[in-house]
Parts: structure tokens; sequence; C-alpha cells
């Protein structure tokens, strides 16, 4: 065995459910365990997932790309992302503002001009630590209108933080979903529908070389990123030095570079720092 290869098995040995990425591949047309995790969140048996899908991009107005771990819609007509964060500022209240605008902004059907028909929609931050600092296992964020006695605002948008640090009551089917989402063990898991997934891509052999196709995989887009950015280093340098000797306007250096003119506000933003 060589040793990228033990490297790769031994953290696929210590993965959780907490970790996106092995997250979204568990819940990859997981309907089954998307539908759990959303019910018990949510604290409605009776929700049918229809769809789900993982690392669900969107973009807003300004291009800024979100990534959803995992997005799904039920049989009422719902939008729900749900992602866990482990860092603190990845899940600060602006941010999970921001998914919940994007989520909105995408639960309209297309040319739809009644706002009306919006979607009721679900922000799930999953944390590790306790973001709000209350000491409650779950955090519930709706708007409200302040002048009417806090009358909710009826928009139809939620935000909700699950607890990951929580240590109360560790019998409630919230306890025992987030202690499944920190486990590193399948067989110690609570729910099933959880466990048998995490199982595949731990301990099945077929599972545990798709998990290192996936890291095989982006190491190998690492090191393209990596090689591209030292190219447009180089190209940076090249610029400056074309200016500095012929005192040419940047674009004049970039037009005898032969730089894609698609490619010249990148290299502005570069040289001029």
């Amino acid at each position: 065995m060589d040793e990228q290869r033990r490297k790769d098995l031994e953290r696929i040995a210590k993965l959780r459910l907490m970790d996106d990425d092995f997250l979204s591949v568990c819940m990859e047309n997981n309907i089954k365990g998307a539908q759990l995790i959303i019910r018990i969140i949510l604290d409605d048996d009776s929700i049918v997932v229809k769809r789900v899908e993982t690392q669900k991009e969107y973009k807003n107005l300004s291009e800024h790309s979100f990534c959803f771990d995992v997005y799904a819609e039920d049989a009422n007509g719902r939008h729900i992302e749900a992602e866990v964060q482990r860092k603190n500022d990845g899940a600060v209240p602006e941010r999970a503002a921001c998914h919940s605008g994007v989520l909105d902004a995408n639960s309209i059907p297309k040319n739809e001009k009644d706002y009306r028909k919006k979607a009721e929609t679900f922000t799930i931050f999953i944390t590790e630590h306790d973001i709000l600092k209350g000491n409650q296992p779950i955090y519930h964020v709706s708007r409200v209108i302040e002048e009417l006695d806090n009358k909710p605002f009826g928009d139809k948008s939620h935000i909700i933080y699950v607890n990951g640090a929580y240590n109360g009551d560790a019998s409630t089917p919230l306890a025992r979903l987030v202690h499944d989402l920190f486990c590193t063990e399948p067989d110690d898991m609570h729910y099933k529908e959880l466990a048998e997934r995490a199982r595949y891509f731990k301990k099945d052999s077929k599972g545990v070389e798709a998990m290192c196709e996936i890291w095989e995989e982006v190491r190998s887009e690492g090191i393209a990123e990596g090689m591209a950015a030292g190219r447009a280093e180089g190209r940076s340098e090249d610029i400056k030095s074309l200016m500095q000797t012929t005192g040419w306007a940047i674009e004049k250096v970039m037009e005898a570079l032969k730089i894609p003119k698609e490619e010249w506000e990148k290299y502005k933003a570069t040289v001029q720092e």
C-alpha cells in the first residue's frame, strides 16, 4: 500500500457527516436520509421529500456564488437548504441571511409576477459550536413586525440553527441526530437512514474506492489550479516589468503580450494591488 493510499484510508476512518464533503456524498440522491434530517429538524414527521441535490450552486445579482451542501424540495413545494458548519466564520448571521435570500429568490416560479406564490423556504445551519450562544439545542429565526407586538411578518422565510455543542437531554430525536452527524463509526449511529450510506463509503470496498477517487480528483484539481495561479502570477510580473521599461499604459502592454481582452480586468486587479 502506497503512502497516499494509507493517508486516504486514515482520513476516511475519521470522516463524519459534519464534514461537508462527506455529507454531500452521503446525501446524493439519498431521499430517505435527507427526509430524516429535515423531519427531525423541522419537527414534522409528515414531510415527504420529493427531490434532493447536493452541492447545488446559485449566484446572486453580483455574481457571488452560494453552494448548498444539501438542497431539497418537499411534496408541499417547500424549498429547504441544509449545510454543516464547523467554523464559526461560516455560520455568522449575515451569511445565513445571504443564503436565505438566495434560496428565496430562486423559490419563485420562472416568469411568475405574483410574489405571493413564493415558496416557503428553510435555511438550516448545523453548527459545530453554539454560534448564537444561548445554550439551546435549536434556534428558529423569523422576521417579525416590532411595532405590532412582534407579529410574524409572514414572508415564508425561515432560518434555523442546530447547535452541535448542546449537551442537554441526549434522548430526543434531535440529540440523536446530532450524535449521528458527529459519529465516525456507522455501527454506533442511531438512524439507519444515515448509517447505511456512511457505512458504504467508510467500510464497503466499492464505497471506499469511490471516496479515494473523489480525493484524487480534488488533488488533481488543486494541482491544476495551483499551476494556473502560478502562470497568472508570472504573467502579472511580466506586465509590471514591461510597464516600467516602456512607460506604456497597462492596456497597451497587455495588447503587446497578446493577453485575451476577457482577462484584462483580472490582470489589472493583480498588477494594481
